[in-house]
């Protein structure tokens, strides 16, 4: 199969199984299949390598922008850096409200943790993998 037909056919395909994906609640999806004339073996094979293609794509696309995007680190501030009463908050918790595993690393997350805070952690732990 030329790359032409098989774009077309790729095409044609994500239309359906898009169409049937959008069929009303109450019908099964052998039932929209046999109401449209399209065969239920045909469409699961489409469906899966539609499926591989889109998670290809995926992982190609994060390849590209973690190569072309510098790391940073964040640096964070010891208990001794922090105010008294958010040393409170934290220190008074009992025990991480989540706990975070990246390959070989594991960051503890409480409660008072700012957003910002937050956002460049899970950043630099993306890389990480």
């Amino acid at each position: 199969m030329d790359q032409i037909t098989h774009d077309v056919r790729t095409a044609q395909w994500a239309e359906i199984v898009h169409k049937c994906h959008e069929r009303p609640e109450n019908q099964t999806a052998k039932a929209w299949l046999n109401e449209n004339g399209i065969d239920v073996k045909q469409y699961y094979y489409w469906q899966r390598r539609l499926r591989i293609l889109a998670a290809e794509t995926t992982n190609k696309s994060l390849l590209k922008t973690r190569s072309s995007e510098e790391v940073t680190f964040v640096e964070m501030p010891s208990l001794n850096e922090l105010p008294a009463e958010r040393t409170e908050e934290i220190v008074s918790s009992s025990g991480p409200a989540a706990l975070i595993r990246v390959g070989k690393i594991e960051i503890e997350l409480h409660n008072g943790i700012s957003d910002e805070l937050l956002g460049k952690i899970l950043k630099v732990a993306a890389y990480a993998c």
